[in-house]
């Protein structure tokens, strides 16, 4: 819905945890995932991320940032 609100080319989309605990479903700190739509495709990707809250939000956009290249 995003790309059709904002009238993007591509979207991407975050949640994860990125500490300092894990939730109640037993992923652990640093389990992310990250979503991304354009015209032809739509999917998220699964990423398991190490160290603390800010080198896991870090890595988190540049996965993200990574993502939105290697589709492009």
């Amino acid at each position: 819905g995003a790309r059709r609100v904002l009238n993007a080319d591509a979207a991407v989309s975050v949640t994860g945890l990125a500490g300092p605990d894990g939730d109640e479903f037993g992923h652990s700190v640093g389990t992310v995932f990250i979503g991304y739509a354009d015209e032809r495709t739509a999917f998220a990707r699964e990423y398991h991320f190490e160290g603390d809250r800010a080198q896991v939000r870090e890595q988190t956009i540049c996965a993200a940032l990574e993502l939105v290249l290697e589709m492009n």
